[in-house]
């Protein structure tokens, strides 16, 4: 609060009685104390800022020095700090609000001054200027950040680039010695396999074995890379479908294991076909790979509503609004500690050992690249030894009515 403050004016004003009477009425302010330096020449008003300072400046525009805007525009050069109240007559209120455009705080016609309006007009003035000085600061600050975030997004771009080159360097340069080194090794099988004793035929299988492991890493880097460029088209999409799909393609790649699947009926999400189908064949796989010690591999597919459920308080403190659609992904398999789900959807992290179970480490964070190109969210609860459940949603398919969802069974 100013009040009581000693506030110091410089009033810069050539008419002897005009000055004297401003002077007087601001003797006369109850809430406010000021010190007045009265100047009658611009040219001595702006000397004196060379050696002082002030709060305000009541300024007439017409000096025996300088008349006009110019007079404004001068002190202003040497106190661009410090707020102006203009002092003005009957005949030029103009050239005064053309001076407030121009910077000036307010303006007062001589003769209708009183105390009241006079203290008002250098309170407000000082309050105002102090507004527009912080408002200034934030604005270069802003500036400031803007050039920041226009150089990091350029910096962005150039990495965007290289990795646009390094995935090019990836699908050709690299995966064409490597189906090169696949044929050469299958040639070299079939022609010496006569003369190859138990020793190299497992040599050879070690081999032919690294470049599938290798091919199989390029295609997950490249499709965790293309789900990213890849336009996304939404479309009602059964998850019901697309899960049982994968399930017996899984069948197949798990000829050993009878999977027991449960499949809750006509799952529709609002989603990209093809990205959704890519994120569900990873957490359905996942699902069945890590079953694989269990004697039964046991597999749920479903959904519900988040406000039916309470299995969402162990969501790692993501925020799941009322009747949200969830869907789940769940297992009976080999599971995790939950102190470790923070490295779940990181690329190459892997909670297992690759002796026990095989993988790249680049499907988790290939179904929350897609989950998340849809706006979506995607977390965990597991339990070692007891399998693991991944949830997701897409916020667009939970204006899906309630009637058709897949009811977790």
């Amino acid at each position: 609060m100013m009040n009581q403050q000693l506030i110091s004016i410089l009033l810069v004003e050539d008419n002897p009685g005009d000055a004297f009477f401003l002077q007087q009425l601001l003797k006369e302010s109850q809430v406010s104390n000021f010190q007045v330096s009265h100047f009658d020449y611009l040219a001595k008003a702006i000397s004196h800022l060379e050696n002082a300072t002030c709060d305000v400046i009541l300024l007439d525009l017409l000096l025996p020095d300088s008349q006009g805007l110019k007079t404004l525009l001068n002190i202003q050069q040497k106190a661009p700090n410090i707020p102006i109240v203009i002092l003005t007559g009957m005949n030029d209120q103009k050239l005064a609000m053309e001076a407030v455009r121009k910077g000036a705080q307010d303006y007062l016609i001589k003769g209708q001054v009183t105390t009241e309006l006079l203290t008002q007009s250098i309170r407000y003035a000082i309050e105002r200027k102090i507004i527009q000085k912080e408002l200034k600061k934030r604005t270069e600050q802003l500036e400031k950040t803007n050039q920041e975030l226009k150089k990091r997004t350029e910096e962005l771009e150039a990495v965007n680039q290289e990795l646009k080159a390094f995935s090019y360097t990836v699908s050709h340069d690299l995966r064409n010695p490597i189906t090169s080194l696949k044929g050469v090794l299958f040639l070299w099988k079939e022609k010496y396999k006569d003369k190859f004793d138990t020793q190299d035929k497992q040599w050879l299988d070690m081999m032919n074995k690294g470049c599938n492991q290798m091919n199989q890493l390029i295609q997950d880097l490249m499709l965790f890379s293309h789900v990213e460029k890849q336009n996304a088209y939404l479309s009602q999409v059964n998850l019901s479908v697309l899960a049982n799909r994968i399930l017996q393609q899984l069948e197949m790649k798990y000829p050993n294991k009878k999977v027991e699947a449960i499949v809750g009926s006509n799952i529709i999400a609002m989603a990209d076909e093809n990205l959704v189908y890519i994120a569900l064949e990873n957490l359905l796989n996942n699902a069945v790979k890590y079953s694989q010690r269990q004697e039964k591999v046991r597999v749920e597919v479903g959904s519900f509503f988040s406000s039916e459920s309470q299995e969402l308080e162990n969501n790692q403190g993501e925020e799941i609004s009322q009747k949200q659609l969830v869907y789940f992904v769940a297992d009976h398999g080999v599971g995790f500690d939950m102190k470790n789900a923070d490295k779940l959807f990181i690329p190459f992290e892997r909670l297992h050992s690759k002796y026990q179970f095989e993988g790249t480490g680049i499907g988790l964070a290939t179904v929350q690249r897609i989950i998340k190109r849809h706006g979506g969210k995607i977390w965990a609860n597991s339990e070692v030894g007891k399998g693991a459940t991944f949830y997701f949603t897409i916020p667009s398919s939970s204006q899906t009515t309630e009637q058709g969802i897949g009811n977790r069974e």
